[in-house]
């Protein structure tokens, strides 16, 4: 199961902007301590963070959280219509 498919079966939320986040600091290689003191300053965290369990409860905690901004992000940018602005030309007409 991807991370797409675990937040989606955990906490049934709109992940789109949430992803994108995420994957800007994905752990690729738990052994590499760059990605991971990495990871935890993205979370808020100091890099060399010595309790990892509490790095994941917070990640959770904002995967899940219904009131997050992300959810907030999400629904701006998927109602939000763009459409190219036009202008009719309007004849003038002068007062007398």
């Amino acid at each position: 199961m991807n991370i797409t498919e675990d937040i989606q079966t955990k906490c049934s939320i709109n992940i789109g902007s949430f992803e994108e986040w995420v994957l800007s600091f994905a752990i690729e290689d738990p052994y590499d301590a760059e990605e991971c003191e990495h990871a935890r300053v993205e979370l808020g965290f100091e890099a060399d963070e010595l309790d990892d369990a509490l790095v994941c409860e917070q990640f959770d905690a904002l995967k899940c959280d219904p009131d997050s901004i992300f959810d907030d992000i999400d629904h701006l940018t998927s109602t939000a219509r763009f459409s190219p602005s036009s202008t009719t030309p309007v004849k003038y007409e002068p007062v007398t």
